[in-house]
C-alpha cells in the first residue's frame, strides 16, 4: 500500500501530546522544569451502584446517557454493523477508530501503527493509566459525550462494572476460540489483550552484597530498610491489585512491615524502574514484568527480577467494545486485530507482556505462563470497594 494512512493521536490545543501511564490521570510529557498538574484521585465510578449518587446518576440514567450519545440526540446515525467478512471495507467507511488504552504510549503506538498499516484505518489513540481511563470514561458518560470505541485496561474491575451496567457491547470475536475460556468473558463482552505478572525487581550492584529477595515476605527484612521503591496503590490498578492480594494472603501486617522500611513511593511503573536502573533504590517491590523485561533485554539496564516463589499476582488486561461505539465496524476490526496471533506476537516481542492465546510462543528469558503460581483477585469485590481498598493500602505503605 502506498502512502499508508498514519495513526492519529489525541490532540490538545492543536498539538499532539504524548501521554504516559501514571497517577490515575493523563499526565502530559512536558519539558524539564515545567509545572505538572497534580494527579486527581481516581473517581470511584465503577464501584457499587449505590455510590453512583455522587453524580446523581442511576444505572438507568447512565444507560440513557449512553443511548443519547450514540443517537446524537436524534435518530441513530451510527454506521450499520456488518458481517465479519465485510469489516475491513466497512471500517474504512467509518473513517477511524478511537482506542483508549492503559498500555504505555510507546507500546500502544506500536500496536496502533501495525493495525493502520494492515487495514489503512487511522487509530485515534488516548493513553493513560487504568484508573485514569476509568475517570475519563465516567466523565464522558456523565457529559453524554462518550468518544471511545475500544477500551483496554489492566484494571479488570472496570470491565466487570461496565458489563453489569450494560455499557459493553457483546461481540463474538472469531479470535476467541484461540483463548482458554477463563480469559474470555462468557457473554463475549471482553477478552484478554495481555496478562501482566507482578515481579520483584532489583539492581544487583545497589544491593551491595545483600541477597536478592525471592518472596514477598523477604521485603520486610530490616536489611532492606531504605532500599525499596514501590508504586503507590492510589495511582495504578496493577499495584492496587498486587498489594490487595498480599494483604489477602498474609494480612495487613505484611504491608505495614514493608511500609516501615521507608520505601520510596512513586506514581508509575516507569518511575519505579528508573529508580532501580540508576541505583537510587535497590529493589522494586511490585514492578510489571514487562517493564522489568524491557529494561533488562531492550535497554540492557542493570536490572534482574524474580517471580515471587510464594505467589505471583497476574492481572489480565482486558479489551472490549463500548456499547454505542461511534465507529462500530472499525471497533470490531480493531478488537479482532488486538486478539489476533499477529498482534499478540507484538505484545510478547515488543512489549514483553504475556499473551494468553493457546498458540502463543514462549518469551525469551521468561517462565512459561502456564508454570506461574498464579493468584487473581475477586474483581467484583475490588471494584465495589476501590476507594476504601486504595486508602487502606496506601496508608499501610506510608508508615515511615
Amino acid at each position: 500500500m502506498t502512502n499508508p494512512t498514519r495513526p492519529t493521536y489525541i490532540r490538545r490545543t492543536g498539538r499532539i501530546h504524548n501521554l504516559i501511564e501514571a497517577a490515575g490521570t493523563a499526565v502530559l510529557i512536558r519539558p524539564e522544569g515545567a509545572n505538572m498538574p497534580a494527579p486527581r484521585p481516581p473517581l470511584d465510578f465503577f464501584g457499587s451502584i449505590a455510590r453512583i449518587h455522587r453524580w446523581k446518576l442511576t444505572l438507568i440514567g447512565v444507560v440513557l446517557a449512553l443511548v443519547a450519545t450514540a443517537c446524537g440526540g436524534g435518530g441513530d446515525s451510527r454506521p450499520e454493523v456488518v458481517a465479519d467478512s465485510e469489516l475491513p471495507s466497512a471500517a474504512k467507511t467509518d473513517g477511524q477508530v478511537v482506542w483508549y488504552s492503559s498500555l504505555p504510549e510507546q507500546y500502544s503506538k506500536v500496536i496502533a501503527d501495525a493495525f493502520t498499516a494492515k487495514y489503512g484505518v487511522p487509530v485515534d489513540l488516548f493513553v493513560t493509566g487504568s484508573l485514569g481511563l476509568q475517570n475519563k470514561i465516567a466523565e464522558e458518560i456523565k457529559a453524554n459525550k462518550l468518544a471511545a470505541d475500544v477500551f483496554h485496561s489492566s484494571y479488570p474491575p472496570s470491565f466487570v462494572q461496565l458489563k453489569s451496567q450494560g455499557l459493553l457491547a457483546s461481540y463474538d470475536s472469531p479470535e476467541y476460540p484461540a483463548y482458554p475460556p477463563e480469559y474470555v468473558d462468557p457473554d463475549k463482552t471482553y477478552g484478554t489483550f495481555r496478562a501482566t505478572a507482578v515481579v520483584i525487581a532489583y539492581n544487583p550492584t545497589a544491593l551491595d552484597g545483600r541477597p536478592a529477595p525471592k518472596a514477598w515476605q523477604d521485603l520486610a527484612n530490616p536489611e532492606y530498610r531504605g532500599m525499596i521503591a514501590a508504586a503507590d496503590p492510589k495511582y495504578g490498578g496493577t499495584q492496587l491489585i498486587a498489594d490487595h492480594l498480599l494483604t489477602q494472603k498474609y494480612g495487613d501486617e505484611i504491608l505495614r512491615q514493608i511500609g516501615a522500611q521507608q520505601p520510596q513511593l512513586v506514581d508509575s511503573q516507569s518511575a519505579e524502574a528508573n529508580l532501580i536502573i540508576t541505583g537510587e533504590r535497590a529493589i522494586g517491590m511490585d514492578m510489571n514484568d514487562y517493564e522489568a523485561w524491557a529494561s533488562k533485554y531492550n535497554k540492557k539496564a542493570p536490572i534482574e527480577y524474580v517471580y515471587p516463589e510464594d505467589h505471583v499476582t497476574v492481572v489480565p488486561g482486558y479489551v472490549g467494545i463500548l456499547e454505542g461505539a461511534p465507529h462500530p465496524n472499525a471497533a470490531r476490526l480493531l478488537q479482532n486485530f488486538l486478539l489476533s496471533a499477529e498482534a499478540q506476537q507484538l505484545v510478547q516481542d515488543k512489549v514483553g507482556a504475556y499473551s494468553t492465546r493457546k498458540d502463543a510462543k514462549p518469551i525469551e528469558g521468561r517462565p512459561a505462563f502456564s508454570s506461574l503460581p498464579v493468584s487473581q483477585a475477586n474483581w467484583e469485590e475490588v471494584g465495589q470497594d476501590t476507594t476504601e481498598i486504595q486508602d487502606k493500602l496506601s496508608s499501610l505503605m506510608h508508615q515511615s
